[in-house]
């Protein structure tokens, strides 16, 4: 499966859908559209409910999109990915460091 990234403006803030699988050959192009979006926005909601796979590269631009929120950039909120995407997140302890919202 390839990779697709939506960006949607909504409510003072841009909506970063991830669809399919989030890897090395997706990530740095993902992270520089989605930032600039997020900054000029002031806001993120990424939503990593459509991705079927992610790897540490996928981890790596979703702590970059974190630490550039922590910094003041914009704010960020997090729709969990399904289990198998989520699992990684747990397994590599970012679960309850990373502003995911609850069900």
């Amino acid at each position: 499966m390839t990779f697709d990234l939506q960006l949607a403006p909504r409510d003072g803030a841009v909506v970063a859908t991830l669809v399919g699988e989030l890897d090395l050959a997706a990530a740095e192009s993902t992270f520089d559209a989605i930032d600039l979006a997020a900054r000029e926005a002031g806001g993120l909601l990424l939503d990593l409910s459509g991705l079927t796979f992610i790897d540490s590269s996928g981890l790596r631009l979703v702590v970059r999109l974190d630490v550039a929120a922590r910094e003041g950039a914009f704010e960020l909120s997090i729709v969990p990915g399904p289990h198998n995407v989520q699992r990684v997140f747990e397994i590599v302890g970012l679960a309850d460091a990373l502003p995911f919202l609850s069900d």
